[in-house]
């Protein structure tokens, strides 16, 4: 039999997937003829299908040498290099065979490299490249909704998954990768049912599993959630991020000890994951465990995107150096409501000697600026030219060691406007029983479902002598046009907090009210670090710094706070506020 015989049958049972005996044939070839370009090439694939890649790098760039013109190895050497890490030489091949043939699948390998080189737009351009020469490739399609989604172009990336599932609709990667999208854009039972269609190609995949259960627990299905967790631990229990993901939902079970074992399996995993001693953090502090909390809660400084982080050549503040006659900078870097919180806490730094500089957001300063003028504000991007410490805003809490029992400031510790309280006094006029309402808080992070239906206040409208005025300042056109008026709601106008100062005007017209009901959101904050009467409505797992089963909060003396009875029960909220609310009625009548 003779070489072109050989080579023939080596190929043949190459792609019939016997690899072994393929490889014996090309090995036989090479031992006769060391320079056999085919066998040198076929051979390297195979090695690189086998995972070799390191031999196949040698094997094909010994056929390049052989044949350097030979636009397929060049390719498949490209396809090596990206296995091996080495983009740029990758990208440099795949230059190469395209500038020797236009290939679709070279195109494909050029937009991988790019890709993984960062060079995000010419990576999509190769792939729409590949995908105009041929409109069936399934893999560029695939490649090209990956680069998508990482962008953050979900409706685009959808678009190239449902592309390639319609031209393959078993591609379970592609429904996986569908699934992911669809609950970064909350459209969580889309995403299920994405997760499920891979499930029927891949049924005991525990990726696929396991994003299965982040749907059905960002439904708020718990038990089904925990039992298609459970169900991929058992059969890969290495998955660190899979161990974090139960814990979320064995807490929010409400289930903390059973919690904190699978953050610690996953903190055992993997040493270097943030997310799981951040998960972990919240179930302690939620738990009123803030000595073993508050540590571990400044691991949102290491997260993929890091929270509250900034690097300087100065020292950070542990609460241990002397502060007199210092200079410490502060800064915020989470939520509105979170730096109105914890902005109490630069009255204790001056209390400790310390000239306190602080970068909050922009929209706050005014507001804050009035609070204590003895703190220094600049702008929250901006860095003082001299300082002794830093700190971020959160992570003060943990310097002063904090416990439920030492959380500082209770009391009010805002002051709105004394000339707005006065016009918006004159607005809202006297007489009747006023509440300020606010239905709607910041949806993202770790904590979904804040927000409740405005049409919920029907039975605390209904109340004689009540009067609700609006202090959700992004209510829409349709809440205006529809639920106001069936409700009877006031609204404050084009010109409440419509500068670019937040809550001033909020603030103000608060001073006027009898009682605020709120969502957990910044107008509670606002309201409390007021002194107001405060009511705020809060779902069965709340954020961590409301605690467990107590219907006060050290953090502000003037707040009660309702809790869901059951998960998803905000009507039995307002059953609850109704009855204390006919109740405060009565006494204010008396």
């Amino acid at each position: 039999m003779d070489f072109y015989q050989l080579l023939d049958q080596a190929i043949k049972l190459h792609a019939s997937g016997d690899l072994t005996a393929a490889e014996r044939l090309y090995a036989n070839i090479l031992s006769a003829d060391p320079s056999n370009f085919t066998a040198l090439h076929f051979l390297g694939v195979l090695r690189a299908q086998q995972g070799r890649n390191s031999e196949a790098q040698r094997l094909i760039e010994a056929a390049i040498k052989s044949n350097p013109r030979s636009a397929s190895a060049l390719t498949n050497y490209g396809n090596v290099l990206i296995a091996l890490g080495r983009h740029q030489d990758a990208l440099e091949s795949y230059n190469r065979a395209l500038a020797l043939q236009w290939d679709p699948v070279t195109l494909n390998g050029k937009a991988t490299a790019l890709q993984k080189l960062g060079k995000f737009d010419e990576a999509l351009e190769s792939y729409d490249r590949a995908i105009a020469a041929k409109p069936d490739y399934a893999e560029a399609h695939y490649n090209r909704g990956n680069i998508l989604q990482a962008l953050g172009r979900f409706e685009e990336a959808i678009a190239s998954y449902d592309a390639i599932l319609a031209l393959d609709p078993g591609h379970a990667d592609a429904w996986t990768n569908r699934g992911n999208v669809l609950a970064e854009l909350r459209r969580y039972a889309e995403a299920l049912e994405s997760h499920d269609r891979a499930r029927k190609s891949k049924p005991n995949d525990p990726r696929i599993l396991g994003n299965r259960s982040i749907a059905l627990w960002n439904m708020g299905h718990h038990a089904q959630a925990l039992e298609s967790a459970d169900l991929a631990l058992s059969i890969d229990p290495g998955l660190a991020f899979l161990w974090s993901h139960r814990g979320n939902v064995l807490r929010a079970m409400g289930r903390p000890d059973d919690a904190l074992e699978s953050f610690d399996r996953a903190i055992s995993l993997d040493g270097g994951d943030a997310q799981s001693r951040l998960n972990k953090s919240y179930c302690l502090l939620l738990a009123g465990r803030w000595k073993e909390g508050w540590p571990l809660f400044e691991w949102r400084k290491r997260l993929p995107v890091p929270v509250e982080s900034r690097n300087f050549a100065h020292p950070l503040w542990t609460g241990k150096e002397d502060l007199r006659g210092k200079i410490l900078f502060c800064y915020a870097g989470q939520g509105l409501g979170d730096t109105v919180q914890f902005f109490r806490y630069c009255a204790l730094l001056r209390e400790r000697g310390a000239h306190v500089i602080l970068a909050p957001q922009k929209s706050l300063m005014r507001l804050l600026g009035a609070a204590d003028p003895c703190v220094t504000l600049i702008d929250e991007n901006a860095v003082p030219e001299k300082f002794d410490y830093h700190s971020p805003l959160m992570s003060l809490p943990l310097a002063f060691d904090t416990t439920v029992e030492t959380i500082p400031g209770g009391g009010a510790y805002l002051n709105a406007e004394p000339t707005k309280v006065r016009e918006w006094g004159a607005a809202l006029g006297e007489g009747s029983f006023k509440i300020g309402i606010s239905w709607r808080g910041n949806e993202s992070g770790t904590i979904k479902g804040r927000s409740f239906p405005l049409a919920l206040f029907e039975t605390l409208a209904r109340l004689p002598g009540v009067r609700l005025i609006s202090l959700q300042k992004d209510a829409t056109a349709a809440e205006r046009d529809s639920v106001f008026p069936d409700l009877n709601i006031e609204s404050l106008g084009g010109k409440f907090d419509n500068g670019p100062d937040a809550f001033v005007d909020s603030a103000a017209a608060m001073q006027n009210l009898d009682l605020v009901i709120t969502a957990d959101t910044a107008i509670a904050h606002i309201a409390g670090a007021l002194g107001k009467q405060t009511w705020i409505a809060l779902q069965h797992l709340p954020d961590w710094r409301w605690l467990s089963d107590r219907a006060d909060t050290p953090w502000y003396r003037s707040v009660t706070l309702y809790r869901q009875p059951a998960p998803g029960d905000w009507p039995g909220v307002f059953d609850q506020m109704e009855r204390a609310l006919a109740l405060l009625l009565a006494d204010a009548r008396n």
